[in-house]
């Protein structure tokens, strides 16, 4: 009798083995065709890596990637940039390198980031110099978010442990101004965790901290992104990322961080132009609400859902101030 239910017992499990394996088929080979936004955004990220993968074998990357973009092109910013980290490990895994022209300025560089973060897993930070020549080739020198995405990948690769030596890296890439490029993606993903559960650095008692123990060359950049992390800490509370931009004595470190409060409002506030004036109004005073709508149209004129429409976050302003917002589009 015994033996009869082992055996019975068995057979039932090879069943359900045989049934696994067949709907897993059936999911693979369902992935092959272009499914509908309702569906594929419903998918956990797993599945949609392999959704993303069939898609650009298929397709090819630029293809998969304009399908990508019109897909989530409505979705709140949040969704944009976490699913658009989904397609760029798709793309590397697929592609390789020569993948990185597919990726572009949409919904924050999100594609760049965690390109290049695979491409640090699979080769090391010893790839991190041919990574930088192929960014150089396929967006010039002024391609910011290429080489912002492959400071998210030393990140990740050295370990937060390690951002002395993470920056040290990105001092051998091309791009060298303050805020910009890798040195700013490395402190992006040292705050804020991107490529790993999203889980935000725990706050300690200084507010200012790691700008204020990093290499004067990296405080802007630190600064720059600071904001985004007392943003997610505070509930996006703007007076309180008013107040500490206002502590920090350099200028220019002050600058950025203010400016860096109206790049945060992107993010936050899904590119809604005037819930992003409202955010950079709580800055202290009319100065830094300028600084703070600088960063913000910043990043706007580089979405190029906003093309003909991001002059309209210098709305209000006049004589040179309205210089000063609508040439923000080059300030880095």
């Amino acid at each position: 009798m015994d033996n009869f239910f082992t055996k019975k017992t068995t057979l039932i499990l090879f069943g359900v083995v045989v049934i696994l394996l067949i709907s897993f088929v059936f999911f693979l080979e369902r992935k092959t065709e272009v499914l509908t936004s309702d569906v594929v955004t419903q998918l956990s990220s797993a599945e949609e890596v392999v959704y993303w993968k069939q898609q650009i074998l298929k397709r090819g990357g630029p293809a998969a990637y304009a399908d990508f973009v019109a897909m989530y092109l409505e979705q709140p910013y949040q969704i944009q940039h976490t699913h658009a980290h989904v397609f760029g490990e798709a793309l590397y895994k697929v592609v390789g390198i020569e993948g990185v022209s597919v990726c572009d300025s949409n919904f924050g560089f999100g594609c760049f980031h965690s390109f290049f973060g695979w491409a640090m897993v699979a080769n090391g930070t010893g790839i991190v110099k041919e990574l930088d020549v192929a960014c150089i080739e396929a967006y010039g020198e002024k391609g910011l978010g290429c080489p912002h995405g492959i400071g998210h990948g030393v990140m990740v690769e050295i370990g937060t442990e390690h951002l002395d030596d993470a920056l040290a890296i990105c001092s051998e890439l091309n791009w060298q101004k303050p805020i910009g490029g890798c040195s700013s993606g490395v402190f992006m993903e040292y705050n804020q965790n991107t490529m790993g559960d999203g889980s935000l650095r725990a706050p300690k008692d200084d507010w200012h901290f790691p700008c204020n123990a990093v290499s004067d060359r990296y405080t802007e950049a630190c600064y720059f992104e600071q904001t985004t992390w007392w943003a997610g800490i505070m509930n996006d509370d703007f007076n309180f990322i008013g107040k500490r931009c206002a502590e920090i004595e350099v200028l220019a470190d002050k600058q950025a961080c203010f400016r860096g409060a109206g790049h945060t409002s992107n993010s936050v506030f899904s590119f809604n132009f005037v819930k992003m004036r409202e955010a950079c109004s709580k800055m202290p005073d009319a100065e830094a609400e300028l600084l703070c709508v600088e960063g913000a149209t910043w990043l706007t004129s580089w979405d190029s859902r906003f093309q003909d429409t991001w002059e309209q976050m210098c709305a209000g302003y006049a004589d040179e101030e309205l210089i000063r917002c609508l040439n923000s589009k080059n300030f880095i």
